[in-house]
């Protein structure tokens, strides 16, 4: 019953979304590239796409900042090390 009184926006208009979308496109696109010429290995390449990609996605909300952080420190390193050392695939970086 109270949402259907609240006023309040649910969710952001489809032009939003495709910003949004359109965002996540570019960043990917730069990511692989970065990826391509090597700048940085790839744990930290991929903490930093996480961090800027889902912070993005959420509008750099001060409070969930630490908690992408630390999300794109695990995923990042985690999966260089289950990629190098559980399946021995080289991954692109330094």
């Amino acid at each position: 019953v109270r949402a259907c009184l609240d006023r309040r926006p649910v969710a952001a208009g489809p032009k939003s979304g495709l910003i949004d979308a359109a965002a996540v496109v570019v960043l990917t696109l730069l990511y692989v590239t970065a990826m391509h010429y090597r700048l940085t290995t790839f744990a930290v390449m991929t903490a930093i796409y996480l961090v800027v990609t889902i912070g993005f996605l959420v509008r750099f909300e001060r409070r969930l900042l630490p908690i992408i952080i630390g999300l794109a420190i695990v995923v990042g390193f985690g999966c260089q090390y289950i990629f190098t050392r559980v399946f021995v695939v080289d991954l692109p970086g330094l």
